[in-house]
């Protein structure tokens, strides 16, 4: 995963996916995507970057000279309304067009609909919005920022914009459907790909994809590895991470270096390409997500839904909105603890490989069918 986290990858999924629904695609991305990515994925940089509080991200020498009220009471906004407006006139939108937001951000949202209300209702686009449970919340300006959002929502759909609303989990959307009593889908990732031929000799190759993040756990992976190795010590199972980023490592150097000093741990830097992330998805037999559960009580994962689509098993801790998802599709396992993960790993480990690929094979059978039908019910307002 780059720095820029899944965002790009997930554009690209969601562009990809809707191919054969929309007569022209066109992915729009924020001016400070790297030059190199915008070319690889065809994207088109519109957006200025309202998020530096939140993300590190290094700025232009011209960034910021516009960010002045022009009459809003936030700057960040006054920007993203302007950004709104020229996408509008660039693109001619109208009544026959068609936004989506795969993962929305408050002030893209909050932009996007102080430049329509400055349109009559019968020229404006439709606008799919698609809440993952993430940057809804990213504004210093709101004591509540999703509740703010939530109530510009409201107004927009009480003065005739064409709203349809989603969320990445069952359990997010029905709180998002209480907030803005109106009906709000359920929807996961598009379908990716195709399933990868299972590994049918060799080690067990357990993946923590993202794991150079602290909320995916990375703290708690010495105690998961070591535990496991302990009762592994012929290394028929074997583990990849990512490390954390050089400058979030320094406080932790002693843990990591235990990580590092296990047998059968290979650490990946904490940005690796599309390229390479498929090729360890391609080698993995498990996925694991032990994962922050405060920090996923709403969210769903992408790392869970590559790991379904690519046809392999995930393990995760419980408590995280995604589970509901893991249990229904049954797409691996839901651990109470990290001592239930270590036995889950090494139960799995002896058990017959085309059987779990089998297993694996069937989940992402009803999880896709499931996406696609949700997909086209929900786009079909576009049509």
């Amino acid at each position: 995963m780059q720095s820029f986290g899944h965002n790009v990858v997930a554009l690209n999924y969601f562009a990809n996916a809707f191919r054969h629904i929309f007569d022209e695609i066109v992915p729009l991305c924020s001016r400070l995507l790297p030059e190199k990515t915008v070319k690889q994925y065809s994207f088109a940089p519109l957006y200025d970057f309202y998020y530096h509080d939140y993300i590190t991200v290094p700025r232009r020498d011209e960034e910021g000279q516009a960010l002045l009220s022009h009459g809003y009471a936030d700057p960040l906004e006054a920007q993203a309304t302007e950004d709104a407006r020229t996408l509008i006139s660039r693109y001619a939108l109208g009544r026959d067009d068609t936004l989506f937001f795969p993962s929305l951000d408050i002030y893209g949202v909050i932009g996007l609909l102080n430049a329509l209300a400055e349109q009559s209702v019968d020229r404006q686009p439709r606008i799919f919005l698609r809440f993952i449970g993430v940057m809804e919340n990213a504004s210093h300006t709101y004591r509540d920022p999703e509740s703010e959002l939530v109530r510009r929502l409201v107004i927009a759909a009480d003065n005739g914009a064409r709203l349809a609303l989603s969320a990445e989990t069952p359990k997010l959307a029905d709180r998002l459907a209480s907030m803005l009593e109106m009906p709000v889908a359920v929807t996961p990732y598009p379908a990716i790909g195709e399933a990868f031929p299972y590994p049918k000799s060799g080690p067990m190759t357990c993946f923590c994809p993202g794991s150079a993040r602290f909320d995916k756990g990375i703290l708690n992976l010495f105690e998961l590895f070591s535990s496991i190795r302990a009762r592994d010590p012929d290394l028929t199972i074997r583990f990849v991470m990512q490390s954390l980023p050089d400058r979030e490592a320094v406080p932790f150097q002693k843990y990591l270096s235990q990580l590092y000093a296990l047998p059968g741990v290979e650490v990946l830097p904490s940005m690796i390409s599309e390229e390479d992330m498929l090729m360890h998805y391609r080698r993995a037999s498990v996925v694991l997500l032990p994962y922050d559960h405060t920090v996923y009580q709403w969210r769903g994962s992408a790392a869970l839904m590559e790991a379904a689509c690519f046809g392999r098993p995930v393990v995760s801790l419980d408590r995280m909105a995604f589970c509901d998802q893991i249990r229904y599709y049954a797409l691996g396992t839901v651990c109470g603890s990290f001592g239930e993960m270590a036995d889950t790993v090494l139960s799995l480990a002896k058990e017959d490989r085309g059987q779990v690929a089998r297993r694996a094979l069937q989940a992402r059978h009803r999880l896709t069918a499931d996406m696609d039908g949700t997909y086209d019910k929900w786009l079909q307002i576009a049509l």
